[in-house]
């Protein structure tokens, strides 16, 4: 199936999930929310999420429930949730207990927290991620955000 958006300008990228596809013009991002049990015809009109004039966007992700875009500049934003409070406790448990690796919030005692982009998720708008300069690359998944920092 086919269906045109005349909503938008002259688009340069483009990233889907099963939830979402996300747009650039290479200075803004558009999503367009994809309802699982709608026919394609009755999609809304996209929403502008973020404008880069300044430094352009570089790379955009579009994960299962979030969103990732790294600017011009290597800056990395997100938005969404890549864990929920329930699974980053289950998360956390396996990583304390079991040596799964390095996990930088393990030694907090509040999950709520951990939930929000200072560490894996919970922004409903674009949120720089602080720290993080140079990244040149992403990948989101159900349960991850990985950065390449150059």
């Amino acid at each position: 199936m086919v269906t045109v958006v005349d909503s938008l300008p002259p688009l340069v990228d483009m990233s889907a999930s099963n939830g979402s596809i996300c747009m650039s013009d290479g200075t803004s991002v558009w999503r367009l929310n994809i309802p699982s049990a709608s026919p394609i015809d009755s999609l809304e009109d996209p929403v502008r999420e973020m404008t880069t004039k300044d430094v352009g966007i570089a790379k955009m992700v579009a994960g299962p429930r979030s969103t990732a875009v790294i600017t011009g500049n290597g800056k990395l934003w997100l938005w969404g949730t890549i864990l929920s409070p329930q699974e980053l406790v289950k998360e956390k448990h396996a990583a304390e207990t079991q040596g799964y690796g390095h996990w930088s919030f393990s030694s907090t005692d509040d999950s709520s927290r951990e939930s929000s982009w200072a560490g894996l998720g919970g922004s409903p708008t674009p949120t720089e991620v602080p720290g993080l300069h140079g990244v040149s690359d992403v990948s989101l998944g159900t349960n991850h955000a990985l950065a390449v920092v150059v």
